[in-house]
């Protein structure tokens, strides 16, 4: 009933848009907004996860972070869900990526919140793959305050390491930290780097990550000893 009645009061506002011209009849403006690189690069995600007072700014407009995040979601899930560009799917992905982070960097709960800022410990913000990084070491740099912020301390950016050192390094911290093995569900994906362990994600593949099917992860449960962490 509430669903129903939620659908109907959205359906009343798009329609009073439209009459007042406020509104486009198609999907082309929303996919130019949600296909700005700037949400594709991996080193914006930290001015949102940052920012106390944060305001996305286009042109000559200005709206408050949350509110873009929600009217995305509307507009996205509720108006032009079969129109969108492929693009724009996976940036609103960025998007509500950059606004869990936030929320758990500034202590606020946010919606369907049930314990994010562990969840996000757990798979080592994994998500970040589909996000740009000209320089694929950067998938981790570009990241490093978060971690920290995250309680999760990294090893200093060095930019002489190579790359599976780097992404090495920081699986094991991730392990530690999150006292979980559930970052290794991360670890196979389709075009994976070949000179990294089988048991490091490779944060620079984009493919889609073969996760396992629900119910069935044998990483979900598993703990770390602390015999296993001085291994580590």
């Amino acid at each position: 009933m509430k669903t129903r009645r939620k659908r109907s009061y959205h359906s009343r506002i798009l329609e009073q848009l439209r009459h007042e011209g406020k509104l486009e009849t198609g999907s082309r403006c929303l996919n130019h907004i949600l296909c700005h690189l700037w949400h594709s690069r991996i080193w914006t995600l930290q001015e949102v996860a940052f920012s106390r007072d944060c305001q996305v700014i286009c042109g000559k407009e200005t709206i408050p972070w949350d509110i873009y995040v929600k009217a995305a979601g509307f507009l996205i899930l509720d108006v032009w869900v079969d129109e969108l560009h492929a693009q724009s799917w996976k940036n609103y992905i960025s998007i509500k990526l950059r606004d869990d982070i936030r929320h758990s960097l500034l202590g606020v709960p946010s919606e369907g919140d049930n314990g994010r800022k562990q969840e996000l410990l757990k798979t080592g913000l994994s998500q970040v793959r589909h996000l740009q990084a000209t320089n694929a070491k950067d998938k981790i740099y570009g990241l490093y305050a978060v971690f920290s912020a995250l309680n999760t301390p990294l090893p200093a950016p060095d930019y002489k390491q190579p790359l599976e050192k780097i992404y090495e390094e920081a699986c094991v911290a991730i392990v530690l930290r999150s006292g979980s093995l559930r970052i290794l569900n991360y670890a196979s994906s389709n075009a994976r780097n070949p000179n990294l362990p089988s048991w490091v994600p490779d944060w620079q593949d984009e493919e889609v990550t073969l996760l396992n099917p629900s119910g069935t992860d044998a990483t979900e449960g598993s703990k770390i000893s602390q015999t296993h962490l001085s291994t580590l």
